[in-house]
């Protein structure tokens, strides 16, 4: 079940950064405890860096989470398709 959480309630409930290094990797994720008791884990990726084109930080942060999210997706197939799955 997604939260929806409005500015006052990020405030409570404010993201926290956590990495660590597994196999010679870097992990990386944000992460809060809702008031429920439940945690909430909004990303978790390899971590990397490059210099990038585009003008300001968001749109450089945007456009390395497109190449990301389209990787990530181009494996997912690659791998269905090598085990036979059909959509």
């Amino acid at each position: 079940m997604a939260t929806e959480l409005t500015d006052s309630a990020l405030e409570q409930h404010p993201l926290e950064y956590v990495s660590l290094e597994i196999d010679g990797k870097t992990y990386g994720g944000w992460y809060r405890l809702l008031e429920d008791g439940r945690m909430e884990l909004l990303a978790l990726a390899t971590m990397h860096s490059e210099q990038r084109a585009e003008g300001t930080p968001l749109e450089q942060a945007k456009g390395m989470l497109t190449d990301f999210i389209r990787s990530s997706t181009q494996r997912r197939a690659g791998v269905l398709i090598a085990h036979g799955a059909r959509h």
